[in-house]
């Protein structure tokens, strides 16, 4: 079923107004939800761009992202910043926290504006990023175009490559789907509690609202704000996107929204149909959920052309396919791939002038504790712990009653991960590391002890702040 009415322009243009408005009452945001069940699947990249051929900026203010996620997160940015033009940067406000229920993250634009100059039509609200866009420069300086929420308790699979695991979450999938919305793939109607259809900003309509229509070929803004009509509409599994680009890039069929029969906050309206664009769909990306193991790192023709029906400029023909060989282009970091043309935000650099990759790093300890005592040594580095050498000189006495063996090790990477060995009768907390000190450390007498111990399969790895914690482990 294609809808016969797409050739038919939706909005009459005007010219811009000098005035610039806008609302105080911000976009509401969409999310996107985990479904149980493993989905695997995938969608490739689009073709990315060198930094200096790209076509849009993002500017991302993290907050309680690590640095893994920071990485999946700049990737997604890379692909959109190939697909969409603005000479405006695109700043995000993003925020890694914990989100209720399946949700696994939510994002929107920051306000909606019109009357613009610029503006392609009069009374029409736009998110800010596109706002920004169409006007040339920032409307709203010093404030972000868009935020966004990502679920710390999701176990998520932080890769660039497309190889989530089936139980893992892809988050450069997430996110991708999330910049989607607040570019401005989100509507603004809703059911209200009364089970009537509303406008959430009454005369205005946003953009994206604009070019949704049922079935029948009835649009949904000529329903009526707060009538049962436009609530029936809403929920009955019947809405279609009417725009020209959108319908250029979805085959036979109009793109099909997801309007279930129960109203979804956040979810209903905003999306693609979930039944007819599942996992390993080109389009599936703009769906409301994603399964694990289902890898989408396309926003796929179709969103695009929705993207486009709204006043965005995009490139098709980069979803074509990779241009030059993603990595880390980097020769400075630690994981540089002489091969790599595009940097994909994987480069990982020293820290504290310590060597990278394969190496071996010396530090120097000295302590004097009382029983029970510790003292704590900070150190930067990066890369992984596959095997610690130790001496410790011991300048015990032979009638001391403590032994080389009774020191307690508690190392943690930098993502907070802690394994202890040693010690007598005191705990620092950790996991045990699955190691000991050799037995002839059970003796009093000074002298210098060495032993290698085996760390690989503990998994202690990370950039950036290391703590070794010294232990009289008899107390």
């Amino acid at each position: 079923m294609r809808l016969a009415f797409l050739s038919l322009c939706l909005l009459v243009a005007l010219g811009p107004l000098a005035q610039t408005n806008g609302l105080s009452v911000p976009n509401e945001r969409a999310v996107l939800l985990a479904v149980e069940g493993d989905q695997p699947s995938f969608v490739p990249p689009p073709a990315i761009l060198p930094e200096a051929e790209r076509t849009a900026t993002f500017v991302v203010n993290y907050t309680g992202f690590s640095a893994e996620a920071q990485a999946a997160f700049q990737y997604a940015v890379d692909i959109w910043s190939t697909l969409i033009t603005s000479d405006v940067p695109i700043v995000i406000d993003a925020t890694w926290e914990d989100l209720p229920g399946n949700t696994l993250g939510s994002a929107g634009a920051t306000g909606l504006w019109y009357n613009f100059g610029g503006a392609p039509f009069n009374n029409v609200l736009y998110p800010s990023p596109l706002a920004d866009k169409l006007v040339g420069s920032d409307i709203d300086p010093g404030a972000a175009d868009m935020v966004a929420n990502f679920d710390s308790g999701t176990d998520w699979y932080f890769g660039l490559d497309g190889n989530a695991p089936l139980a893992q979450y892809d988050l450069v999938s997430v996110v991708l789907h999330e910049i989607g919305h607040g570019l401005g793939f989100a509507g603004t109607m809703y059911v209200g509690v009364d089970l009537n259809g509303y406008v959430l900003n009454g005369s205005l309509a946003h953009i994206y609202d604009e070019f949704v229509y049922t079935g029948d070929g009835a649009a949904l803004l000529d329903l009526g704000n707060g009538t049962s009509e436009l609530a029936d509409a809403l929920l009955g599994d019947n809405l279609y996107w009417a725009g020209i680009q959108g319908n250029a890039q979805s085959g036979d069929f109009s793109p099909k929204l997801y309007a279930p029969s129960g109203w979804e906050q956040g979810s209903s309206l905003s999306h693609f149909d979930e039944a007819t664009y599942p996992a390993g769909s080109i389009h599936s990306l703009m769906t409301p959920a994603i399964g694990n193991g289902e890898v989408i790192h396309s926003p796929g023709p179709m969103a695009l052309g929705v993207l486009e029906d709204i006043g965005w400029t995009v490139d098709y023909t980069a979803l074509d396919g990779e241009v030059g060989v993603p990595g880390c282009d980097d020769a400075a970091a630690c994981n540089y791939d002489p091969e790599a043309t595009l940097n994909d935000g994987s480069c990982i650099y020293p820290v504290a002038d310590e060597p990278c990759a394969e190496c071996v790093s010396v530090w120097s300890m000295g302590a004097t504790l009382e029983a029970g005592g510790s003292e704590t040594f900070t150190f930067g580095g990066v890369g992984t712990i596959d095997e610690v050498e130790v001496e410790v000189t011991w300048t015990g006495e032979q009638d001391n009653s403590e032994w080389v063996s009774d020191v307690l090790v508690v190392l943690c990477d930098p993502d907070g991960d802690c394994v202890e060995w040693g010690g007598f009768d005191v705990s620092g907390g950790a996991d045990p590391a699955g190691v000991a000190w050799p037995e002839d450390w059970e003796t009093t007498l000074p002298g210098t002890y060495g032993v290698t111990l085996d760390l690989s399969g503990l998994d202690l790895s990370g950039l950036g702040t290391w703590t070794l914690t010294l232990f009289n482990g008899y107390s």
